[in-house]
């Protein structure tokens, strides 16, 4: 057990590092987020401006509600898939199955070191995304803590879609235009362009449905204390339903492609 724990503080320690080989690449993506912010930013003012407000926000909540579920959706990026995809197409794959560790422990803990290499950026950027976009104190002690939580919840979740689209490669070996999709059907429906709430009626429904909700529109809805008394607890319900319903999935898919490896003899 021992051993096994220190692989895997090795993996998440390698992949923590291979960050910032690469750190110009996430410097632009940090600036690719702040000038997202800062367009939803100026769209959103120009739409409240012209428009009556209806909305269950005002506009300086609504802008630090875009503000944070944007860097909160950059920072749950599963970066685990592109790994994946490109070790199965290379075939290295093959010594990381044979190696005395779970495979999925293996994926797992270079996601969380990829997770825990952002943060250092996201400081860094925070200032930034004050200024072009906006930000408010958590409505109170308990929403801070509670949103704590949901964003653990909301890591798993995209953990573990990450982990699902990357051994989707095992049959395709090429994923990207998988990874295309999601990267905007999660946007979209995790509420980081638009909250759920101005969705229309049957988009919002359909949203309900599916785990992207869970990601980021949940979250800082909890941190604003947007979410109050059965509405909180159906949130929580929602993100646990997710999670372990994508473990589930991640473990069925794995078994099957490890039996696949096998036999065509990999």
């Amino acid at each position: 057990m021992k051993n096994r724990n220190s692989a895997y503080i090795q993996f998440i320690s390698m992949s923590f590092q291979t960050t910032f080989i690469y750190r110009y690449n996430v410097i632009f993506q940090v600036l690719g987020v702040l000038f997202q912010i800062y367009l939803l930013k100026t769209v959103w003012i120009s739409v409240y401006l012209q428009k009556n407000n209806t909305s269950h926000m005002n506009l300086n909540t609504l802008i630090c509600y875009l503000t944070l579920a944007n860097l909160q959706t950059w920072l749950l990026t599963p970066t685990i898939t592109d790994t994946l995809q490109q070790r199965i197409r290379t075939g290295d794959i093959a010594l990381d199955i044979a190696k005395p560790v779970h495979f999925i422990g293996q994926l797992s803990s270079q996601q969380l070191g990829s997770t825990l290499s952002l943060l250092p950026f996201l400081f860094l950027a925070f200032p930034l995304a004050l200024l072009v976009g906006g930000m408010q104190l958590p409505a109170s002690l308990q929403s801070t803590i509670l949103y704590i939580i949901s964003l653990l919840l909301a890591y798993l979740i995209t953990s573990f879609i990450g982990l699902l689209m990357g051994l989707i490669s095992f049959w395709t070996f090429e994923i990207t235009g998988i990874q295309f999709i999601y990267r905007f059907v999660n946007q979209l429906f995790s509420g980081a362009l638009i909250p759920l709430w101005l969705f229309p009626p049957i988009i919002h429904t359909f949203a309900n449905f599916l785990p992207f909700q869970a990601v980021a529109f949940l979250p800082v809805s909890i941190y604003l204390g947007q979410l109050q008394g059965i509405d909180l607890l159906y949130a929580f319900l929602i993100q646990l339903f997710w999670a372990m319903i994508l473990y589930l999935l991640v473990q069925l898919v794995w078994h099957r492609a490890k039996h696949y490896v096998m036999v065509q003899g990999g």
